[in-house]
């Protein structure tokens, strides 16, 4: 099929076009295209103006937009206006360096067939209808072609194709779809049929609609149509090899396919005047007459605790005498708990249904299974044991395996999301025998779990941290069962952005105990996702000794003991979601540079990383001078944190003072203000400049 751009120069083309708005009338003509057996409609391009304003002459070359280099294509053209009709041949610029070369022999041309467009002057033409011996050659990164005009609708033009170089694909275009389709083949000629003659519909059913091996089944093909007369053959492959199997003038017909898989049928309809048209449809043909499927309810069990088996039969044909045979291991106890209508064999584990099943009904037999507590009959645990089984029918004959989960693990302690996903969350009791799906119930009480620090029941007292919750959060809200991996759900890496912002009192990042308030600061963490995350997580560090309060969780569930957030839902991409916490430190923790770090983490899509931005806080013991005397509390002569970054008059008056009287600074363990200090300090109060940010070149209008 040749592959032409569908980006901007088609695009323009499509806007610059006006098409024809009527339908087709039978004085408008048909067109059918040939090659040996295969046979299409063709619809022509239908706009108001010329075939050769479609070529598009320009630069030694068409530029109509369905030039691809090494293609050769047809198409028909009708003038929306005059009606004329047209061939148009366009043979696209090869990639190679040597240029094309090729030659056509054109028979059958009406006596009114007129040359409307010769490429350029390397061509050669004998025209002379009803034949035309045409030859081009073009040079690389170039194109070649031709429109003949004024064919009418009654014709049949035979092309006999010599492709030299240059040319890989031989193409038509279809001007209703705009698609390109390739000829079976490159040697063999091609006839292009004009006709006033509207071609039949291929239509087709069958019955019934699921198809199944060795049954057979009905192709009707009744819903064939033709406008202007009447179908009069039916022909059909079966098998997809180009030959048509069967030849009736019945629309109904019989087969039975004799292998399963896929199957395509072609059904190809001739009307009482010649005009032929094919349907192709595609089908999954079944191995079984009946599939049987079986799910069971837990990947895991403990001796004593039922768990629950399904064994859903899709019926595709009709069955007389079907039968279930479940081979369980030894010790192993069958409750029945829906027999579907099927009459149950306690001592072998059958099942056999005394009626006819139809066609497309669903069967679900549910069964309960029990391990013994004091016999497993498996010896240690943990330990897999399978469930096998058959489903077989007496008419038609058939006997296939059951599909599907037939393994369960048999341990003495349940893997944690095994046992929540089967948990009654106000109970705490775990019942194998419900779905393995974790509820947001379920999520909710696994997070009381890990914030207590209390095992979660029927797993030998394991503890939930924060990456299994991780995982049990991501699960809950992809909807993914315990039972299948994470893994299976397709994720690109993550990197959202994460970042920490330290806002302490004084400016950067410092503590100044000894002040009242002094000995707190509060964190901000924003996240900013860029796609959607499930099972996200914030972990952050500091001395032990530090308390931290939080104060905006934004979702958050958050865990005191080791200082962890998990969002239970799922951050959507885009979303913004920002955590606030305070943290107090000890008034006796020591004057140092101390570490605030932490990781951003999620399950899915697999992500960690260190949080960016403010890491470090430093406590103080000695003020610098000039954020001593931008918290300066002028009355008592006290530091107070309080007050902002910037210095006002009352703060720079006695700053002055104490420059005079070579006074020392409170809270700067003994330091005085010298010459430039002082400069400094006015310059900052001049320009309302806060003394954590650099001094500029540009005054203020400070008037105080």
């Amino acid at each position: 099929m040749i592959v032409f751009r569908y980006g901007i120069l088609l695009f323009a083309l499509l806007l610059s076009v006006s098409v024809a708005g009527f339908a087709q009338t039978a004085s408008e003509g048909f067109f059918i295209i040939k090659q040996g057996d295969y046979s299409q409609p063709l619809e022509p391009f239908r706009q108001d103006g010329s075939a050769a304003i479609f070529y598009n002459f320009q630069n030694d070359q068409s530029n109509s937009g369905f030039e691809v280099p090494e293609r050769s294509l047809l198409a028909l053209h009708v003038d929306g206006l005059t009606g004329n009709v047209s061939l148009v041949m366009i043979h696209s610029s090869p990639q190679n360096p040597l240029g094309g070369s090729m030659s056509f022999s054109i028979d059958g041309l009406p006596l009114t067939a007129t040359m409307d467009l010769q490429d350029d002057f390397t061509d050669s033409y004998v025209f002379s209808p009803p034949t035309l011996q045409a030859s081009w050659t073009w040079l690389p990164e170039h194109n070649d072609g031709l429109v003949l005009g004024n064919l009418g609708t009654d014709f049949e033009i035979t092309i006999t194709p010599n492709f030299i170089s240059g040319i890989t694909e031989w193409n038509y275009l279809d001007g209703a779809t705009r698609i390109p389709n390739t000829f079976p083949s490159m040697t063999e000629p091609i006839t292009i049929i004009g006709t006033l003659n509207s071609p039949p519909v291929a239509q087709f059913t069958v019955s019934p609609t699921t198809l199944n091996r060795n049954v057979s089944a009905t192709f009707d093909a009744s819903d064939s149509t033709d406008t202007d007369g009447t179908v009069v053959q039916y022909e059909w492959d079966f098998n997809d090899d180009g030959v048509f199997e069967i030849n009736t003038t019945s629309p109904t017909v019989q087969h039975v396919f004799d292998v399963g898989g896929s199957a395509t049928v072609t059904l190809r309809v001739t009307d009482d005047t010649g005009g032929t048209s094919i349907f192709r449809q595609t089908f999954l043909v079944a191995d079984e007459v009946v599939s049987a499927r079986r799910t069971i309810s837990t990947p895991q069990t403990l001796p004593g605790l039922a768990f629950r088996v399904t064994v859903e039969l899709n019926v595709r044909a009709d069955v007389n005498g079907l039968g279930l045979d479940e081979i369980l291991p030894p010790g192993w106890e069958v409750t029945p708990i829906d027999n579907a209508g099927a009459t149950f064999k306690r001592s072998e584990n059958q099942w056999v249904f005394p009626s006819v099943l139809r066609a497309g009904e669903i069967r679900r037999i549910v069964y309960d299974v029990t391990i013994r507590a004091n016999n497993t009959g498996v010896g240690p645990l943990p330990v897999n044991l399978n469930i096998q089984g058959d489903v077989d029918s007496a008419a038609p004959a058939f006997r296939t395996p059951v599909f599907g989960e037939d393994q369960v693990e048999i341990t003495s302690c349940l893997a944690i999301p095994v046992a929540l996903a089967h948990m009654d969350p106000s109970t705490d009791v775990v019942d194998l025998r419900t779905d393995e799906d974790l509820s947001f119930d379920q999520l909710q009480r696994a997070v009381t779990f890990w914030i207590e620090e209390v095992s979660v029941p029927q797993t030998c007292d394991a503890l939930i941290e924060i990456e299994m919750l991780k995982e049990l959060a991501a699960r809950e809200t992809l909807s993914i069962p315990v039972d299948q991996a994470l893994q299976s759900v397709n994720f690109s890496g993550g990197n959202p952005f994460v970042s920490r912002s330290i806002l302490t009192p004084l400016p950067f990042h410092q503590l100044y105990l000894p002040a009242t308030g002094g000995d707190r600061f509060t964190v901000e963490v924003e996240i900013v996702a860029d796609e959607d995350y499930n099972g996200f997580a914030i972990s952050e560090n500091m001395p032990e000794s530090w308390r931290l309060q939080p104060v905006d969780n934004d979702g958050a569930v958050y865990n005191p003991r080791t200082r962890e957030w998990l969002f239970t839902d799922r951050l959507l991409k885009g979303e913004i979601r920002k955590i606030v916490y305070e943290v107090l430190v000890p008034s006796d923790e020591a004057n140092s540079t101390f570490s605030v770090t932490g990781v951003a983490s999620s399950v899915a899509p697999s992500f960690q990383r260190a949080i960016d931005n403010d890491t470090v806080v430093e406590i103080v013991e000695c003020l610098a001078v000039d954020v001593a005397v931008a918290h300066l509390n002028t009355d008592n002569e006290t530091i107070d944190i309080t007050l902002s970054n910037q210095i006002n008059f009352n703060q720079i008056q006695v700053a002055i003072a104490f420059w005079l009287e070579d006074q020392e600074v409170v809270g700067t363990c003994g330091q005085v203000i010298g010459f430039e200090e002082i400069k400094s300090l006015i310059a900052y109060w001049l320009t309302d400049t806060p003394v954590d940010e650099p001094l500029g070149v540009s005054f203020g209008n400070n008037s105080n």
